[in-house]
């Protein structure tokens, strides 16, 4: 479970920023608009991501580093979702 005492959202989306877009790897998912918000409840957090198009192949590959990135970080409850419409 994320506690407020454990991590904010704000720290996350710090995490979230240094991840790079696997296709493009100059710029974080961040600067492409793909992170859209981070939600911590009861249930642990929740990550909302929005890709550039609809078919973007990347999706998979940037789920994964987000859900590493996030355990590595010591946040056990984190969950992925793909919103199509920002």
């Amino acid at each position: 479970m994320v506690t407020p005492a454990t991590h904010s959202k704000e720290e996350i989306f710090g995490l979230l920023a240094t991840i790079h877009d696997p296709e493009i790897p100059v710029v974080t998912i961040q600067e492409m608009g793909m992170l859209r918000d981070v939600i911590l409840d009861e249930n642990g957090c929740e990550v909302i991501i929005t890709p550039t198009y609809t078919g973007c192949p990347a999706m998979g590959i940037i789920e994964h580093d987000i859900l590493k990135l996030l355990h590595d970080s010591g946040i056990k409850e984190v969950r992925v979702t793909t919103s199509y419409s920002p």
